[in-house]
């Protein structure tokens, strides 16, 4: 990432499925949302960046940042 690149946030929306009847296995279900954009505004290294997020963003962990 460079400085002034655009980012998505996202979020992992997370349901239990009941469990299987032939092996009692439980499956989770798993949709990507997206809650918000941000700017980078310095990057530290290959891995890691600071970005400002746009106003009302919750950012936390887990939230998941991808390049736009």
């Amino acid at each position: 990432m460079s400085i002034g690149d655009k980012v998505a946030l996202f979020r992992h929306d997370c349901k239990q499925r009941a469990a299987n009847p032939k092996d009692g296995a439980e499956k989770s279900v798993c949709t990507q949302t997206q809650i918000g954009t941000g700017e980078v505004l310095r990057t530290i290294d290959e891995h890691y960046s600071i970005i400002k997020v746009a106003p009302g963003v919750e950012f936390k962990e887990g939230t998941v940042v991808e390049k736009l």
